[in-house]
């Protein structure tokens, strides 16, 4: 099947237990990860004229992949509608408090977050089952304020965030052989990553030192990019260490 080119306005129908989402795509923030508003409505039957989805009101933005996610069967291309909107502002976790990323503009935010600011939408590129999750519970953005240290129950002091720069996450892909992994290669080290075989000719490990201000989530946001970047070569992730 020929692979679906994304494209502003694309919406995505998501098949939950007993009634149906929509995700509609913005399009790719600045690390090239998809961007798609979450429309607050929801319906028992798959809606046929989905024109009129356009206009329905945003509930919150998420970041994944549209390419991996249509993988699941739960989530299928619904066609293509105005109204996707523009880019908007995320907040990223950081040590006490966020960075609030409005186009070019950081601002530092620190805790405790107004109620306005907490309804800005997180950068945490999230995987399938944690888009499930979020529309069946009603997750919301101001459900989730805690900072890196609140969220691992850590001191935030200078010596634990030197601490958490040595840290390394290693992730392992898998290729259908040793052709492929080898190509996959090839575009990871073009593109900046450490890429070296490892557990057989056909995976690769990819090892990513932690900087200021990284966390698990972007950690997952990472996987995701790693993921589009080889899924072209049949690349899967087999799996992913991080050192404590």
């Amino acid at each position: 099947m020929k692979r679906h080119r994304w494209r502003t306005g694309d919406l995505i129908q998501v098949a939950l237990r007993g009634e149906f989402r929509y995700l509609h795509f913005v399009g790719k923030d600045p690390n090239k990860i998809d961007v798609l508003r979450v429309l607050d409505f929801a319906t028992y039957e798959p809606v046929a004229e989905v024109t009129r989805l356009g206009g329905k009101r945003t509930a919150y933005w998420v970041q994944s992949m549209c390419s991996i996610l249509v993988e699941d069967s739960r989530f299928s291309y619904a066609g293509n509608v105005p109204g996707a909107g523009q880019l908007p502002a995320l907040r990223r976790r950081f040590f006490g408090g966020w960075i609030v990323m409005d186009g070019d503009s950081k601002v530092f935010v620190p805790n405790p977050l107004s109620n306005e600011i907490a309804k800005i939408s997180l950068e945490q590129g999230v995987p399938a089952q944690v888009i499930v999750d979020r529309l069946m519970t009603g997750w919301r953005p101001e459900d989730d304020c805690e900072d890196i240290g609140q969220l691992f129950g850590r001191d935030t002091s200078p010596q634990h965030a030197k601490a958490d720069e040595a840290r390394e996450t290693i992730f392992f892909i898998g290729f259908p052989s040793s052709v492929s992994a080898a190509r996959a290669r090839q575009k990871l080290v073009g593109r900046g990553f450490s890429a070296e075989h490892e557990r057989g000719s056909d995976s690769l490990a990819i090892k990513r030192p932690w900087k200021k201000g990284d966390s698990l989530d972007s950690m997952d946001l990472l996987e995701l990019e790693l993921l589009a970047l080889t899924r072209d070569f049949g690349g899967e992730i087999s799996g992913r260490e991080t050192s404590v």
